[in-house]
């Protein structure tokens, strides 16, 4: 893209390799000390939302058998908190052992410190950065211009989620080794060293172990073959070691997970159509952003639905003719690559019980490519390089005005995360019920707001009754512990009368009011039969554990502990252990 494949050809006194190289040394420090301004602010946060399932309260993280169970194990691997949420998890695994090993190694260094585990997500989407430097360079562009690519690339806002979250680290990491993956291909197209194109194919296929969202790269690599009159029988050749390592990675994933619930309806064709349509706006317009994305309110929307239809029409011609026709325009590959990294996140709405059906860190490796397309079209419109610089940095400046506040709100400790949120109301139903919890403890009324319409929102919906079980156990918890006991009783009994199946959490909360009702009997005989069907949950041995502490018993408190250190080896269960020793 963007030329000859010679940098800066007719300037062989200005870049000499020495030149060169200092060039590329300034440009990695810029980089380095940018993003680090931008995101540090990060680095203070808490871990938020799934970050305590993937990391805090993972035993597996924290076991001492990780290393030897990974390859083989699915990415939310004993995380599981309640029966509802193990059977749900059953049906929705996804396969990450590169992201869960990311984690265990931070775990290794920091402990559960979480600003090591923030600072591990900057540097690799520095890192990912520099590659997007010399990929450009790759593809023939200037470096000039390719250093404003990776500019644009660590400023673009939708990329918070994946920086100023840990669990957005996935799409980083796969990044990181698809990046590897093109980096080695060109070179193997430049020296023709069957080697680099080997590397290449398991880089791709460490990106799959890290998240399956780059899965469509050998088309794209294909395509650039395609592009540069390759022949088809070659072209074809040189994708065999990319088929071996899709079809490796697909054989192991299919050993490790369950199989998995998949809706293919008109529906959920519907849904993927408009959620192209969303990306494809907010991709090109990256402002205004909430903190979360509400899925059925972009599939109901007209607009989104007629520009996803006609996105992936186009999108079809281009890649036929890029395959027939063989031409060296730039802007058609590019588009095609565009889409093609996006299609797999957005696929998503056809697992039947998938959480997040859209997000903005699905759109991290597209916009790479995006960024690339941008600065390839201003040089196009701009021929001086001095209003080029000029129109980057203004661009760079308003992407860091959308990007650099929600750095600071993913800097807070996890309570003030939830409980000064602006604009819950523009957030996902999932997120709000969030915020109500952790509100329910300073704004009563506040919460039961935003309970309510929660519960207005999903009438007639498939998950109204999750949303009301879910409700109804928290204000339980909540009276129970602020005293009401009439209350707390009232939504107790809703709870169980419900349809829906109670959460672990639910039922020792559940015994933890009996036995402060007088109904301690009542309450332990709940206990016992919770750790007689979960038998080895590490959650549910920590709960118990706490149940007995409330209840002084420390003896069965130790025993349990000593159990569940046994099993996982985890810091939380040595902790309460030393606690209990003075007792």
């Amino acid at each position: 893209m963007g030329g000859t494949r010679t940098p800066d050809a007719g300037c062989p006194n200005l870049w000499s390799l020495e030149n060169q190289v200092k060039f590329n040394i300034i440009v990695i420090l810029i980089l380095f000390s940018l993003n680090l301004l931008v995101f540090l602010p990060a680095v203070k946060g808490d871990f938020i939302w799934d970050d305590r399932d993937l990391i805090l309260d993972n035993p597996f993280i924290q076991g001492p058998s990780f290393l030897k169970n990974v390859l083989f194990s699915p990415f939310d691997v004993l995380t599981t908190h309640n029966e509802a949420g193990k059977k749900f998890e059953e049906q929705t695994h996804f396969y990450r052992p590169l992201a869960v090993a990311s984690y265990w190694l931070d775990f290794q260094v920091w402990g559960l410190n979480p600003a090591g585990f923030h600072l591990t997500n900057i540097l690799i989407h520095i890192l990912n950065t520099v590659l997007l430097f010399f990929i450009a360079l790759g593809l023939g562009f200037k470096r000039v211009y390719a250093f404003f690519a990776a500019v644009l690339f660590s400023l673009y806002p939708l990329h918070f989620e994946n920086t100023a979250w840990i669990s957005g680290r996935t799409d980083l990491l796969s990044f990181l080794f698809a990046a590897g993956a093109v980096l080695f291909f060109q070179r193997f197209r430049k020296k023709n060293t069957w080697w680099n194109l080997i590397l290449s194919a398991f880089f791709f296929f460490l990106s799959l172990l890290s998240k399956e969202n780059c899965i469509f790269l050998p088309v794209i690599l294909f395509l650039l073959l395609r592009q540069g009159h390759t022949p088809l029988k070659k072209s074809l050749a040189i994708m065999a070691p990319y088929v071996v390592s899709l079809v490796t990675w697909l054989a192991i994933r299919q050993l490790v997970l369950r199989p998995t619930a998949l809706q293919a309806s008109w529906q959920a064709i519907q849904n993927l159509i408009a959620l192209v349509g969303f990306y494809t706006f907010k991709a090109l317009f990256p402002f205004h952003l909430s903190i979360s994305i509400e899925g059925p309110d972009i599939f109901s929307n007209r607009i989104f639905l007629a520009v996803g239809f006609s996105v992936l029409v186009g999108l079809a011609a281009l890649g036929a003719l890029i395959f027939l026709k063989r031409g060296r325009g730039v802007v058609s590959p590019a588009i095609v690559a565009f889409y093609l990294l996006l299609l797999p996140s957005a696929a998503i709405v056809f697992v039947d019980t998938a959480r997040s059906l859209a997000a903005w860190r699905f759109l991290y490796a597209p916009s790479a490519v995006l960024m690339g397309l941008l600065v390839y079209g201003l040089t196009k419109l701009i021929k001086s390089r001095a209003l080029l610089a000029a129109a980057v940095v203004l661009l760079g400046l308003v992407y860091v005005s959308e990007l650099y506040p929600k750095n600071v709100v993913f800097g807070q400790k996890e309570r003030d995360f939830w409980v000064h949120m602006e604009n819950i109301g523009g957030e996902s139903l999932l997120i709000q019920f969030n915020a109500a919890a952790a509100i329910l403890f300073t704004d009563e009324n506040k919460a039961l707001s935003i309970y309510n319409h929660i519960l207005e929102k999903q009438v007639g919906q498939p998950r109204y009754d999750d949303y009301q079980a879910m409700i109804r156990e928290n204000l339980a918890a909540f009276y129970s512990t602020r005293g009401d006991f009439s209350k707390a009783k009232y939504y107790y009994e809703c709870v169980l009368k419900g349809g829906k199946p109670p959460s672990i959490e639910f039922y020792f909360n559940y015994a933890s009011f009996l036995s402060l009702t007088g109904e301690g009997a009542g309450a332990k005989s709940i206990v016992a039969d919770l750790l007689r069907r979960n038998p080895g949950n590490h959650r549910c041995l920590i709960m118990a554990a706490g149940f007995y502490i409330r209840l002084k018993e420390y003896d069965q408190a130790v025993s349990l502990l000593t159990e569940d250190y046994r099993l996982f080896n985890t810091a939380e269960s040595l902790r309460l252990l030393n606690l209990l020793k003075n007792k």
